[in-house]
C-alpha cells in the first residue's frame, strides 16, 4: 500500500495545530509527500502556497467560514479533498477505520479516480417518500436533456430497495441516473441518487463524502440531514443556486431543512398536495417554510427549464451591452483623430 502512494504530492490545510499533524502523520506513514502544511491562520494566500504544484490539497477546516479560503480554493485546477470530521484519538477503535478510509481516497487519487466538481448553475435535491418514484419520474421525464443543473435524488427506501427505484426513475429520465458513492461529484447533467445504509453529505468542493455512520434518522436517507449539509456549503458557493423540492411522502422529514435551506437563499419548492399520492410532506414543508413554487412534476419541470432559460437570456443580454460598451471609441481618441 504505502509504495503505491510514494510521489503523490499533497498539500494540507487544517484549523488547528493538532488536525495538521495529524494529517501530516497520516500521510508520511502512506508514503505520500506533503509539500505545504499549514493553519489557516497562518497561511499568506499572496505567498508561498501559491507556488505549490500538489495533486490533490486536503482541506481539515470544520464549520469555518473563511472568504480568503472560499477564494483560494475556487481557483484551484487539481482535486480538493475536504475532511469535515473530528481525526480519532489513535487509541480508539475509529482511528483504523479513519485512517483506512483516508487511505482508499489516496488510492483513488493516485488513480485517476477522484472526480473534481464543476459546479452546475442549479443544484436540486429531490426528496420524496410514498408515492416518490412516480412523481420523480414524471418530473425528469418533463425536463430537457441540456440543463446546467444537477440533482440529487433523495427517497426513503429499504437497503434492498434503492436499486430497483433508480432503475424505475431511470427509464424515465433524460440525464443517468446513479446511486451516489462517496467520491463522486455535483455536476450537470447528472442525477445522484442517496441509498439507505451509508450516510453521505455535500463537502464544500461538491463532492459527496462518507463518514462511517449510518443516517441518525427514523428515514433512511434523511432529507433533512442532507439538506442541512447543502445549505450550509451551497451558500457560499455564488456560482450555483440552491433549490429544494419536496415531492409525495409520508411524515415531516424535510421540512425544518428547509426553513433552514431557506434563510441561506436556497428555493424551496413543493408538489402540489392535490398531484401527490402522499400530501404530508408537501403540506409539512409549507407549514414551515415559505414555499416559492408549488405544482404538479410536470409544472416544477416546466419552472426549472424556464428560470434557467431565463438566466440564460440575462447573461446574454449583459454580455452584448458590455461588449458593445468596449467596442465604442473613448471622447478622447475620437478628439486625437479629428485632429
Amino acid at each position: 500500500m504505502k509504495r503505491n502512494l510514494q510521489g503523490l504530492k499533497l498539500g494540507v490545510i487544517a484549523n488547528d495545530d493538532a488536525s495538521l499533524e495529524g494529517f501530516k502523520d497520516l500521510l508520511a506513514g502512506l508514503g505520500c509527500k506533503s509539500i505545504f502544511a499549514d493553519t489557516l491562520s497562518n497561511i499568506d494566500w499572496q505567498g508561498e502556497i501559491n507556488q505549490q504544484q500538489a495533486d490533490a490539497w486536503i482541506v481539515c477546516v470544520k464549520d469555518h467560514d473563511d472568504d480568503a479560503l472560499a477564494d483560494w480554493l475556487a481557483e484551484q485546477n487539481c482535486a480538493l479533498m475536504l475532511a469535515d470530521e473530528d481525526i480519532p484519538q489513535k487509541d480508539s477503535a475509529s482511528f483504523g477505520e479513519w485512517r483506512q478510509r483516508w487511505m482508499q481516497k489516496l488510492h483513488k487519487l493516485r488513480q485517476g479516480e477522484t472526480q473534481v466538481a464543476r459546479w452546475p448553475k442549479q443544484l436540486w435535491i429531490l426528496g420524496a417518500s410514498t408515492g416518490g418514484p412516480e412523481a420523480v419520474s414524471e418530473f425528469l421525464a418533463a425536463l430537457p436533456d441540456d440543463l446546467d443543473a444537477g440533482f440529487i435524488y433523495i427517497q426513503h427506501s429499504s437497503v434492498a430497495g434503492v436499486p430497483l427505484i433508480r432503475q424505475v426513475v431511470e427509464k424515465h429520465s433524460p440525464y443517468p441516473v446513479e446511486i451516489a458513492e462517496a467520491g463522486q461529484a455535483v455536476a450537470a447533467g447528472k442525477v445522484l441518487m442517496l441509498g439507505a445504509k451509508k450516510r453521505l453529505l455535500l463537502n464544500s468542493q461538491g463532492m459527496l463524502e462518507a463518514d462511517g455512520r449510518a443516517w441518525a434518522s427514523d428515514f433512511s436517507p434523511s432529507i433533512d440531514q442532507f439538506v442541512y449539509s447543502a445549505a450550509t456549503k451551497v451558500a457560499a458557493i455564488n456560482s450555483c443556486q440552491l433549490g429544494v423540492i419536496i415531492f409525495s411522502g409520508m411524515a415531516g422529514d424535510g421540512a425544518e431543512a428547509c426553513r433552514f435551506a431557506q434563510q441561506r437563499g436556497a428555493q424551496i419548492w413543493v408538489q402540489s398536495p392535490e398531484s401527490s399520492i402522499s400530501p404530508y410532506m408537501p403540506i409539512a414543508a409549507a407549514e414551515i417554510a415559505e414555499i416559492e413554487f408549488s405544482g404538479s412534476p410536470k409544472q416544477l419541470a416546466k419552472k426549472i427549464s424556464q428560470q434557467l432559460s431565463d438566466a440564460q437570456v440575462e447573461v446574454q443580454a449583459a454580455e452584448q451591452v458590455e461588449n458593445q460598451a468596449g467596442e465604442q471609441i473613448p471622447a478622447a481618441e475620437l478628439d486625437k483623430v479629428a485632429s
